[in-house]
């Protein structure tokens, strides 16, 4: 009689595993997911005279849509957390990744309270993007990132 009852239970605790693998393998699964679709979004540089300076890029709305003007921010921080003065406005150029050629090139101005670089571009197709800014003509930071 004992034999039988460890027979029914058997299925039933390879129910619960299954499900506990199937559950685990689901939450790695999104997690690296959503790790490949959120792309690089700050880069660090180090100028002369300003130490290291970490250049944070950001778009609205976030993911950007293909066709819509999408405002493009950069805003270079110092190692105490304070904007670095690059200048008037920052160039840079964009394109679709896996490409070399740029599709574009802007200039972002700085904005009148003086807390970040803001432009305007349209990106004219969905996919992955590449974006190479110049910082102070000393060296250039890329970013990449998704348009929808």
């Amino acid at each position: 009689m004992d034999n039988n009852k460890s027979n029914r239970r058997s299925p039933l605790i390879w129910v619960y595993i299954v499900s506990g693998v199937v559950v685990i393998g689901l939450l790695v699964w999104a997690s690296l997911r959503l790790l490949q679709e959120t792309p690089v979004r700050e880069a660090s540089v180090e100028i002369p005279g300003e130490g290291w300076v970490t250049v944070r890029f950001s778009t609205s709305p976030f993911p950007p849509v293909a066709g819509d003007l999408v405002q493009v921010s950069f805003v270079p921080l110092n190692t105490r957390g304070i904007m670095v003065n690059l200048g008037t406005n920052l160039s840079f150029s964009f394109g679709q990744r896996g490409s070399q050629s740029p599709l574009g090139v802007e200039e972002a101005n700085i904005d009148p309270m003086g807390m970040a670089y803001q432009t305007w571009v349209e990106f004219p197709f969905t996919g992955g993007y590449w974006l190479e800014l110049d910082v102070g003509g000393v060296q250039n930071v890329i970013f990449q990132f998704n348009v929808r």
